[in-house]
């Protein structure tokens, strides 16, 4: 009896151990960590800047211990983005309605949601006109790409192509043949040239260094036997034209063509008893863009497509040589003597993003023999449906020298994102 009534005093204890109203004697104790009460105390909120400012987003928690944090951008999440706060240092116009929100853990294994942040990016409207204006003076740029055929031509001989490119490559053709030995004259009457251009560093007309070219494109002219006056047309297939920082007859670009312009290079030599035997050479090429032709920015992604007008890039210097048409592309802006670079656009009228604008006026800008700029004179304008919408100048406090004004704001060239 005895036995029976302690087995079922130790049966009743052991019930009324497994039945209690306090913490649980199996699951308590300093092996077991107490239930979490975090929670979050201050959501994220939405947030409104304009393209290309910082944004952050900050969550807070109701507790100092340590915890876990994983930021997501709709619904996904972002990599390394494991802090209570999130910060985009410049924020993109396809960002615009992006929704934010960060998911909260902690050691235990809770795992709380945030509510979601909305983030609206209006444009940088300033930067978008300075950017059309800049992308509208680009094309002057044609000049030099409608001559980049020419670039295995030196004195109208043939170049050994693997001398053409201080890197990269180029092939081509000539009348649909293969290109022939170098020093080999380029034959009379109508001429087709074909180059295919990998990654190609070469000097241009107005390079202080390399400019590079990549994709294809064909001349075709008739060749009278001189240099000193070229007509002809130019069938661009995807020619990629970039160039770096230089001086004030070049800047970054990464220009992208499709279709065909017509242009004129035109070299003059003229002597001056007071230069004794130095020479004033001075070439310019005028282009004139063909209604197909799309000219693309790969830098802002803008395009443009032209309906009428044309532009010529001028450039005068001197030089000591003979013969100065022998003289490489580039060669003319690398001579350490003074120098004058004049850009002009004859009421060009191009499209873009559906709206039309015209580019007009001349600019002239004089270096000193150390490349400093001496003097300039005149300025580009552009109208966007009739509208003044910018201007391009020479601004000496701005290196090198090109700026942009826009609704009462001057920009260098150069500092348009």
């Amino acid at each position: 009896m005895r036995l029976e009534k302690i087995g079922a005093l130790s049966f009743l204890m052991l019930g009324l151990a497994g039945c209690g109203g306090g913490e649980d004697s199996l699951n308590s104790g300093p092996l077991n960590a107490p239930a979490s009460m975090f929670s979050i105390s201050a959501q994220p909120e939405s947030r409104t800047v304009t393209e290309n400012q910082a944004v952050t987003f900050i969550v807070k928690t109701s507790t100092t211990e340590p915890l876990q944090y994983q930021w997501n951008k709709n619904g996904l999440p972002i990599a390394g983005a494991t802090a209570a706060a999130y910060s985009l240092p410049a924020v993109s116009y396809n960002d615009n309605g992006a929704q934010f929100s960060v998911v909260v853990s902690d050691a235990a294994g809770k795992r709380v949601t945030s509510q979601i942040a909305t983030l609206t990016v209006n444009p940088y409207l300033v930067g978008q006109k300075a950017e059309i204006v800049r992308l509208a003076f680009a094309s002057i740029n044609l000049a030099n790409m409608a001559r980049a055929s020419f670039l295995p031509i030196t004195n109208d001989k043939f170049l050994t192509l693997d001398t053409v490119c201080s890197k990269g490559s180029v092939t081509g053709t000539l009348n649909g043949t293969p290109m022939p030995a170098a020093g080999t004259s380029v034959p009379l009457g109508e001429t087709l040239l074909a180059t295919n251009y990998n990654s190609c560093e070469a000097l241009d007309l107005t390079a202080s260094s390399f400019a590079q070219y990549s994709g294809t494109s064909s001349v075709r002219y008739f060749n009278t036997g001189s240099t000193s006056n070229i007509k002809a047309n130019t069938t661009f297939s995807g020619l990629n034209y970039q160039t770096a920082v230089g001086d004030v007859t070049r800047s970054t670009q990464n220009l992208l063509a499709q279709g065909m312009v017509n242009f004129t290079d035109t070299t003059t030599i003229a002597s001056d008893a007071s230069l004794k035997d130095m020479k004033i050479v001075s070439k310019e090429i005028s282009v004139t863009p063909a209604s197909d032709l799309v000219l693309q920015s790969l830098r802002s992604n803008l395009a443009v497509t032209f309906l009428s007008g044309s532009s010529s890039l001028y450039l005068s210097t001197y030089s000591s040589a003979r013969d100065a048409t022998s003289l490489p592309l580039g060669a003319l802006s690398r001579l350490p003597y003074p120098l004058v670079t004049r850009w002009r656009f004859n009421a060009q009228s191009l499209v873009i993003k559906s709206k039309t604008y015209v580019i007009d006026g001349t600019l002239e800008v004089r270096l000193s023999q150390e490349g400093a700029i001496t003097s300039s004179t005149g300025a580009i304008n552009v109208t966007e449906n009739g509208a003044w919408l910018g201007s391009i100048s020479i601004s000496p406090n701005y290196y090198p020298g090109l700026s942009i004004a826009v609704d009462d704001q001057i920009i260098p060239y150069e500092d348009i994102k």
